[in-house]
């Protein structure tokens, strides 16, 4: 059985508003432990440490070129992969599966048919602080986030109250949003499911349903024992766990087919293990491009070369884009509402399943 080890940064659980950490990033490798020994001894020989951690090698400028090399050697000969989103832009369209995709559904519309939803969310992100004013933008994201994650009457309570200001605000974007919202279909979508905003597994169902493309056979996933990776464990096993035989179509590149090839999970300590350390590499590389591009950190001649070794085959991103052709023309005909669906059963099913024990 086959190895892909993952690691992942910018991981803040419920929180997808944290302002020094807007990108959640997700990065795996196929490899054997004696391949990526010999990999880290040919890059750095020199090591005076058990663990490599990309955050501290990069600091010096010297290991610059070693990073480099390393890391496109990962993403040309050990199917790298890294999976970058934007927290806020997920936030969006998880407010807007939430609160206006119901109304949409009791009507009788499809309201992820082509990528409308990512488009609206898309729109939402760009000008939302210009139509409704900064103030009540980020108390609508804070207040959804909120109630998505207590689901009790008090967020509830507050989160529609927001919403009926803005609706009522005299602009055309607030017209369209809100045109068939429904209150109660919005409550009742938020206390029923088994959702809130943490994103680890939109993150990983993402990273699995382009890894499913490259393997023929049964995997093994590794990722090592940080808490934040606990999440991610029980989601791996989820996924893992569903047996029933289903396929969706998920954008015009991608079908995903259950039960996945990804048979097993484990945990190892990273200080022993080198694969989790070449994944932190290529993760961390990942995020120190993102986070320079956004001004949180300054721009070096390093991590601005960092998106020159990739290509649209590994490396995939959940970001908003404006291009509404191309997002329809990505996602045209795809089968997003279904595989919603599906996965919103499995969940009652596990739900379900565990109370019983």
């Amino acid at each position: 059985m086959e190895t892909i080890y993952i690691d992942e940064s910018g991981y803040t659980g419920h929180d997808l508003l944290n302002p020094h950490q807007p990108i959640q990033a997700v990065s795996s490798l196929r490899i054997d432990e004696n391949t990526a020994y010999k990999l880290i001894d040919q890059f750095f020989p020199t090591r005076k440490t058990n663990e490599l951690k990309h955050i501290k090698l990069s600091r010096r400028k010297t290991n610059h070129k070693s990073l480099l090399e390393l890391q496109k050697i990962i993403l040309n000969n050990y199917l790298g992969i890294t999976f970058l989103s934007d927290k806020r832009y997920l936030l969006i369209l998880q407010f807007l599966n939430d609160c206006i995709e119901p109304s949409y559904h009791a009507q009788g519309f499809n309201f992820y048919r082509d990528g409308h939803n990512s488009a609206l969310a898309s729109l939402i992100y760009y000008t939302g602080v210009a139509y409704w004013g900064k103030r009540n933008f980020e108390e609508l994201l804070t207040f959804y986030q909120r109630a998505s994650r207590y689901k009790d009457d008090k967020t509830l309570h507050t989160l529609l109250l927001k919403i009926r200001f803005l609706n009522v605000m005299q602009n055309d974007l607030s017209h369209d949003v809100f045109l068939l919202f429904d209150e109660s279909e919005c409550i009742n979508e938020i206390k029923k499911n088994n959702f809130d905003t943490d994103i680890s597994f939109s993150t990983l169902i993402a990273l699995i349903s382009h890894l499913e493309k490259f393997m023929a056979e049964e995997y093994l996933i590794i990722h090592d024992t940080s808490k934040n990776l606990q999440k991610f464990h029980k989601e791996i096993e989820f996924i893992i766990n569903i047996k029933k035989e289903k396929s969706f179509k998920i954008t015009q590149q991608t079908k995903l087919t259950y039960p996945l090839k990804v048979k097993n999970v484990v945990q190892r300590d990273s200080t022993s293990c080198y694969g989790l350390q070449l994944a932190d590499i290529l993760v961390g590389g990942a995020v120190e491009f993102t986070m320079a591009e956004r001004g949180l950190i300054p721009k070096t001649d390093y991590n601005q070369e960092i998106i020159s070794l990739y290509n649209d085959s590994n490396c995939l991103c959940l970001v908003p884009s404006l291009d509404f052709e191309e997002q329809r023309e990505y996602q045209r005909e795809n089968q997003s509402s279904e595989f919603i669906d599906f996965i919103a059963q499995q969940k009652r099913l596990q739900k379900d399943k565990d109370n019983t024990f």
